[in-house]
């Protein structure tokens, strides 16, 4: 990630830097995650990687290496990016993103014939940047990201890597939309295009 922390960021981000993190990491969002991830995790003998830069710039290598590919970026074009990345290198990709009290979700096997996050989502060009969006909704006294839909999303999105690692994923190519305020939730199966710029 090359992103950095913002004020805004503070309603939902739980690894929002402390001053002293400030101090002593800046205000880069992967050295600070990095740096709290490991504190909290609970493996053995656990290493946390970490760049601040954009995903398309570390190159083909980081998406090789994974077990799974994890999508939760705004950028449509990062998003494209990493998809046709995990295609190319046959790696499951979960992506996934929230808008208010609404949220969505899916898993993609990246086997040959079946959909992928490019099949639905054909344009790559992102409008505008994190900042300026959120600059622009503050403007309009939108509050574009709130704090339980965020981690609902987050623990959905982490159940599908779960059950993707431990082989026991059922919900490949199913595209998950749900309103935490109405607590709702419907699916809807993706099919493949067979015109798929990521194919």
């Amino acid at each position: 990630d090359y992103d950095r922390f913002e004020d805004h960021n503070a309603t939902r981000s739980p690894f929002f830097p402390t001053p002293a993190e400030l101090a002593l990491f800046g205000d880069h969002t992967a050295p600070v995650v990095a740096h709290r991830a490991l504190a909290l995790s609970t493996a053995q003998n656990p290493q946390v990687f970490f760049r601040s830069d954009t995903v398309q710039r570390s190159g083909d290598g980081i998406v090789r290496w994974s077990d799974l590919v994890v999508s939760a970026v705004d950028s449509i074009s990062a998003r494209a990016w990493l998809a046709e990345r995990a295609r190319l290198h046959g790696k499951p990709l979960v992506e996934g993103g929230f808008f208010g009290a609404e949220f969505n979700f899916s898993a993609f096997s990246a086997e040959a014939g079946t959909c992928c996050y490019r099949c639905v989502n054909p344009q790559i060009i992102s409008s505008v940047s994190c900042t300026q969006y959120a600059m622009h909704a503050e403007r309009q006294h939108i509050v574009p990201a709130i704090q339980a839909t965020a981690a609902v999303l987050g623990g959905l999105m982490a159940e599908q890597v779960i059950n993707i690692i431990h082989g026991a994923v059922t919900g490949y190519g199913i595209r998950y939309y749900g309103n935490i305020r109405r607590a709702s939730m419907h699916s809807a199966l993706l099919q493949p295009d067979p015109h798929c710029p990521g194919e």
